[in-house]
């Protein structure tokens, strides 16, 4: 039986050209074909990007998916919460709409820190992040993360 370890290879092939072409569509037909993907798998790896966010934070998204998805399916599972970018781009753009983000504004911080150290993206100093940590903001996050993943499947189902 092959497992997801032994399809790694494959997995980082995925990311290095999603990496390059973050179309999602092409990422989700990729992965169907590496993998046997629940359905819900291939929809979630499919939901397009927004065009409000920060280019690098779209190219990121997919990369997280990807892994997020790899992980669903050894557990074999479908999760429940969105990852990290993708709810760092949420409280992007709620940012943007409401100028904001009152109760988030903590998480935002701790999820600009975590997301751009994972990726190796250099913090420029005048963004001036607080020293803030996931673990300061865990529960927060997973109660938010829960509402993106379903927000994001149903926006993906119009």
């Amino acid at each position: 039986m092959t497992t997801i370890t032994d399809l790694k290879p494959s997995i980082k092939m995925i990311k290095a050209l999603a990496a390059l072409d973050s179309h999602t569509r092409v990422t989700a037909a990729l992965m169907s074909t590496a993998f046997e993907l629940q359905p819900e798998h291939a929809k979630y790896l499919a939901i397009p990007m927004q065009k409000s966010i920060p280019g690098w934070l779209n190219r990121v998204i997919i990369l997280d998916r990807i892994d997020k998805v790899a992980d669903e399916l050894e557990m074999d599972v479908v999760g429940q919460y969105a990852t990290h970018s993708e709810v760092l781009a949420f409280l992007y753009y709620y940012k943007e709409r409401k100028g904001n983000l009152e109760e988030w504004n903590e998480l935002y911080f701790a999820l600009l820190r975590y997301v751009m150290q994972k990726y190796k993206i250099d913090i420029p100093e005048f963004l001036n992040i607080p020293d803030i940590t996931m673990d300061q903001v865990l529960l927060v996050f997973l109660n938010l993360a829960k509402t993106v993943r379903q927000l994001l499947i149903e926006d993906s189902h119009e």
